[in-house]
């Protein structure tokens, strides 16, 4: 009694090892997946099972409707019954097989995703292959969209990091990635999608491209691409119409910036011009003149994006960059107001006014800035006030805009008392002491160091404007704009 209780304990402990140790084997080493003929093996064993079990239940009929039993009753069996079941087999096989519960569920991935992962992939394991080629390839199949583009761009540009220049232009005049791209999105039409009218990152790369292949024309002749099926609509004055056409040319707006952009930014290393960037917005802006006056589409063409480039280059940013002509300065500085926008337009352009004023090559002129800033500082508003209305001339002290509001304000007494208007410069150091003394952090020896270092990158060039006589008149009351 003893030993059979024995060897029942033995016999349960050895199946829960087992149990176990199947358990943590399955866990250390998964079963991989079954190769092709492995898959069919098991599928013959398991028909042939099923068939089996079937006969022994339902065994084949004789003609005579007696069954027969043994191999022999299979080998008599009438046709009709083996094929039932056969079919009666392979059913509840298949139904085993595709029963939900034993499918895995797959990730819902749609079919443009998919692709862009499988030209990810693609580029990944062939470094060597020319990316445009891909987007040619998926072209073909119908399956190129904007982000594969994108894509097969982004990764030529990575592909030169680190070449000699030679041998850059080698590589760009073999592949012509520009060209083609551009060429494919011509055909698809696909730069009349939202997908494309959003995608700047796209423009950028494609306007740098085409440029650094010397192909400007084709973006002009993109930009007046269409003209003709425009002109044929009749114009409308509605709110609703408007936006919608501001909103489709909204990509033109990007092509023009990248423009200019690629003029102070060339490949290849080389000089950069203010002049050429200026010539771009000044084309741009005979194109718009002229579209207006002949009710074209071209007169939506979006002229802020490439103003507010060179507002930055002209002012903050001219020492990055070389000198700039005087004529287009001051050309720039005339028809720039034009393309301000819509709300606050008036404070816009007398600000960016001021702006360029005192940044002038060669007279600068700190009298239009400092009639703005003596409006917001001389009022009678309270200070809860000004900071309402002027909040964003109170920048926080990490912020962008806090050194900005610094490097206008220095500049503005630098150039007063360069120009010896001494008593203004004053009036303006005592206005921003007392109104923002977190803007205050330059010392009179550190102001008066400023205007005499020639070096300064933020100091004017030009000779000493000679000293006018008479007060500064107050300003109309002009909402002071944001610092762009």
């Amino acid at each position: 009694m003893l030993a059979l209780a024995t060897n029942t304990k033995t016999m349960k402990g050895s199946t829960v090892f087992r149990s176990w140790k199947d358990y943590w084997t399955s866990k250390l080493h998964p079963q991989l997946p079954l190769s092709p003929k492995e898959s069919q093996r098991l599928l013959t064993a398991l028909t042939g099972s099923f068939r089996r079990h079937l006969d022994e239940i339902h065994p084949p009929t004789t003609p005579n409707g007696k069954p027969k039993l043994g191999a022999v009753s299979v080998l008599t069996a009438s046709p009709h019954a083996i094929y039932s079941s056969t079919i009666s087999a392979d059913k509840h096989l298949a139904s085993v097989l595709t029963s939900p519960l034993l499918t895995r569920r797959q990730a819902n991935v749609s079919t443009p995703d998919e692709n862009l992962a499988n030209a990810k992939a693609e580029l990944l394991m062939n470094p060597a292959k020319v990316p445009v080629e891909v987007l040619e390839e998926y072209n073909a199949k119908g399956a190129a969209t904007i982000p594969i583009a994108q894509l097969c761009l982004h990764k030529f540009e990575d592909s030169l990091v680190g070449l000699p220049i030679d041998e850059q232009r080698e590589a760009v005049a073999k592949a012509e990635p520009g060209r083609r791209t551009l060429l494919w999105l011509w055909r698809s039409e696909l730069y009349r999608t939202d997908t494309c009218i959003h995608a700047g990152f796209f423009m950028h790369l494609l306007t740098f491209a085409l440029m650094r292949e010397g192909l400007d024309k084709y973006l002009w002749e993109w930009l007046c691409l269409d003209k003709q099926n425009n002109e044929q609509h009749p114009i409308d004055s509605s709110e609703s119409y408007i936006r919608k056409m501001h909103h489709n040319a909204r990509w033109k707006g990007y092509i023009l910036q990248y423009m200019a952009l690629n003029k102070i930014k060339p490949a290849y290393g080389q000089k950069a011009s203010i002049d050429d960037a200026l010539e771009v917005f000044f084309y741009a802006s005979n194109l718009r003149e002229q579209s207006i006056s002949a009710g074209t589409h071209m007169r939506w063409l979006p002229m802020y994006p490439i103003t507010k480039l060179l507002m930055g280059v002209l002012t903050r940013k001219r020492h990055l960059y070389g000198a700039v002509k005087t004529e287009n300065y001051e050309e720039f500085r005339r028809s720039r107001n034009l393309y301000s926008p819509a709300v606050g337009e008036d404070a816009v352009a007398a600000f960016d006014g001021a702006l360029l004023d005192l940044h002038h090559p060669e007279q600068p002129s700190a009298r239009p800035m400092l009639k703005l800033l003596r409006h917001m500082f001389g009022s009678d508003l309270s200070e809860q006030e000004k900071r309402s209305r002027y909040s964003f001339a109170y920048p926080v002290a990490v912020s962008k805009q806090f050194r900005r509001w610094h490097i206008m304000l220095v500049r503005v007494l630098h150039t007063l008392r360069v120009q010896r208007y001494d008593a203004e410069a004053a009036w303006l150091r005592d206005a921003i002491t007392r109104t923002l003394p977190d803007l205050d952090c330059n010392t009179d020896e550190e102001l008066r160091k400023l205007a005499s270092d020639s070096g300064w990158d933020k100091s004017p060039v030009g000779a000493q404007a000679p000293k006018q006589e008479g007060s500064i008149s107050e300003p109309v009351s002009v909402p002071f704009p944001e610092f762009t």
